[in-house]
């Protein structure tokens, strides 16, 4: 999928960033159903709603 918008792109590369960092996962296109475990689940989805938020350097 092509992306116009140079902030989205932005914000996913630091995702896979972000994941790479604390989880130690290489995706192309990361994805909250890539967990077992459910505390590492709700960490992501922390990430996800602080970075929605605006939060990005508390996240």
């Amino acid at each position: 999928m092509y992306e116009q918008d140079y902030i989205m792109r932005l914000i996913k590369e630091m995702l896979r960033a972000i994941l790479k960092l604390l989880f130690n996962i290489e995706m192309e296109n990361p994805a909250a159903d890539i967990f077992n475990n459910s505390q590492k689940q709700e960490t992501l989805k922390l990430l996800i709603v602080l970075i929605d938020e605006g939060k990005i350097n508390l996240a």
